[in-house]
């Protein structure tokens, strides 16, 4: 459960992100050089986190995201 929320977070995050960048690449240009090296970041700490918890699960042991894990675990009872 926590892996799907964290997949609609992801997803959920990268609308939200595209959709304000679009909105500031109309008022001003500089923005896209900005927004794609932080974009780039995000996404590769994103990455990292589910490579983490991919381990941890492998390795058998519980690890929570912090808010999503608590999502997870009421709904999966």
């Amino acid at each position: 459960m926590q892996s799907i929320l964290y997949f609609l977070a992801a997803i959920a995050f990268h609308i939200v992100w595209s959709i304000l960048v679009g909105m500031l690449i109309g008022i001003s240009g500089w923005v896209a050089l900005v927004a794609l090296p932080v974009r780039m970041l995000i996404a590769l700490c994103l990455f990292g986190l589910w490579l983490f918890a991919m381990y941890q699960a492998y390795m058998q042991r519980e690890f929570r995201i912090p808010i999503l894990g608590a999502i997870a675990s009421r709904q999966a009872g």
